[in-house]
């Protein structure tokens, strides 16, 4: 499956299609209404409060704004806007929309989206699964990890629900499983016809113990 064109409406608010920009965290918050946020809860596919969100205006002087579903949701403020303006023309001769997961949130402040989108290409390279959590991989005996080399980037993980626990596989082998009982997520994006694979990250702790945690939304 591609990303969402241009050319077939805005962008679903499902979080599940591929988004055009590179999901990395941190992200950025985005303060909405909580009266938009309740209404974005309860759009069709907002699984775990996710969203696809769209940058949209970028490439005029003013009016850069959040959109779900071709609803405005936030203004964009012009320093933040501007970050994304090479990217999104890039995107727009594609005929692309420069698109991203969301998640909504809520504290003593009020509503917030937590965007993930960097001001760089994504593409079907990426994990599917955006990296809004870390879990635990409980690493199981005799296991290969690959090592933690310092600079290294996180790895390509693929996740699986075999007898209620979430496999984790690396380099086409497994190496664990999550904690936890299996995360629908992964249910969800196979089910939609995306593999279901995320950013693994291995950490050598200074007492030489090795641990490994994978990305992907917690609460789906």
């Amino acid at each position: 499956m591609t990303p969402d064109r241009k050319a077939g409406g805005p962008p679903a608010a499902t979080w599940l299609s591929w988004p055009t920009l590179r999901e990395e965290v941190p992200g950025w918050s985005l303060a909405i209404d909580e009266d938009v946020a309740a209404s974005l809860r309860a759009a069709p596919g907002t699984d775990g409060a996710i969203v696809m969100v769209e940058l949209v205006g970028l490439s005029g002087s003013s009016g850069a704004a959040v959109a779900v579903a071709g609803r405005t949701v936030a203004p964009l403020e012009p320093e933040r806007a501007g970050a994304y303006t090479e990217v999104a023309s890039r995107l727009d001769r594609l005929g692309l929309a420069a698109t991203c997961r969301a998640r909504i949130s809520a504290d003593g402040t009020g509503a917030h989206l937590e965007v993930l989108g960097s001001p760089a290409l994504g593409g079907t390279s990426s994990p599917f699964l955006p990296p809004f959590d870390e879990v635990a991989v409980a690493v199981e005996a005799g296991a290969h990890v690959p090592a933690a080399g310092s600079g290294s980037g996180p790895l390509l993980g693929s996740l699986s629900n075999t007898s209620g626990v979430t496999v984790v596989s690396v380099e086409g082998a497994p190496v664990g499983h999550l904690t936890g009982p299996a995360r629908r997520a992964v249910d969800l994006a196979l089910a939609s016809g995306f593999h279901a694979t995320c950013h693994v990250v291995v950490q050598e702790g200074a007492d030489g113990v090795t641990s490994v945690v994978a990305r992907l939304p917690e609460g789906v």
